[in-house]
């Protein structure tokens, strides 16, 4: 009677080893998690997707979508979710996002309605003579201010500002923009002169013509000349962080308006009236 274990074939040694049976064992494993995935994609209808898709806020191409309620008011955890992390609140942007807190701001979303109407009222005018603005910064958290403030005191380079601490200048407070040329950057004397033309007959204030420090790409609310010089009623108002009061008084903010986004006053957001 013939031997049946001889008759056996028997694999390869290269076959048998326990390097291969193992990564046999994980293909086997991913090709096994893959195909429910891959069943749910092809079988999920277009109409489908639509109706589990939440409902967004503002434009897709500012940032994260954040889902909104019946009301039209951000029901997510964080109402800043729908800005680039760089216009959020600095208590917000904790380890790794801590770096978010030096990068510009560009949405406008961040400013009263009233400087708005003036920022696009410029940018409009700029772009109908044939020009390419590009929005660099609104908001400005207080790190970055700080961070700008090093350059020619602490850190090598031209001096950038003169503003020492973010509460003190009009970024913060949603009352300048900062425009430069989409492809030269700030390399277009002739562009920044329009800018200040452009921004002036807007009814903003425009730092290109300003003669002991000329800012060039920066335009600010008309309201209050300077932070050194704005009125009592003004700095009582900053003190205490009532930004959206700041911004009625002002003339900023309509009063039968929509409620603005809590922007974050040195770290705090801030939104109520007396």
């Amino acid at each position: 009677m013939p031997d049946r274990n001889r008759s056996r074939r028997r694999l390869p040694a290269a076959w048998r080893s326990p390097q291969l049976r193992a990564a046999l064992l994980v293909i086997g494993a991913l090709c096994l998690a893959l195909i429910p995935l891959l069943a749910g994609s092809l079988g999920a209808s277009p109409s489908a997707a639509r109706v589990r898709a939440p409902a967004t806020l503002g434009t897709p191409a500012i940032g994260s979508p954040v889902a909104i309620d019946s009301a039209g008011r951000p029901s997510s955890a964080n109402p800043y979710a729908h800005l680039p992390k760089g216009c959020w609140p600095e208590h917000l942007l904790t380890g790794r996002d801590s770096v978010w807190a030096f990068t510009p701001c560009n949405a406008l979303e961040v400013l009263p309605i009233g400087m708005r109407v003036q920022v696009e009222c410029t940018l409009d005018r700029l772009r109908k003579g044939g020009w390419d603005p590009l929005v660099f910064e609104t908001y400005r958290s207080d790190r970055r201010q700080q961070f700008l403030y090093s350059y020619g005191r602490t850190r090598p380079g031209k001096r950038v500002t003169n503003v020492a601490t973010a509460r003190t200048g009009f970024h913060h407070w949603g009352w300048a923009v900062d425009i430069i040329h989409r492809t030269r950057h700030w390399n277009h004397p002739r562009f920044f002169h329009w800018v200040g033309q452009h921004a002036e007959a807007c009814g903003l204030v425009a730092g290109a013509f300003w003669k002991s420090f000329p800012d060039f790409p920066h335009v600010q609310f008309a309201a209050i000349e300077s932070m050194s010089r704005a009125p009592t009623w003004a700095k009582r108002l900053m003190a205490e962080n009532k930004r959206d009061s700041l911004w009625l008084i002002a003339g900023a903010m309509s009063p039968r308006g929509p409620p603005p986004l809590a922007l974050p006053v040195s770290g705090v957001a801030v939104g109520a009236m007396p």
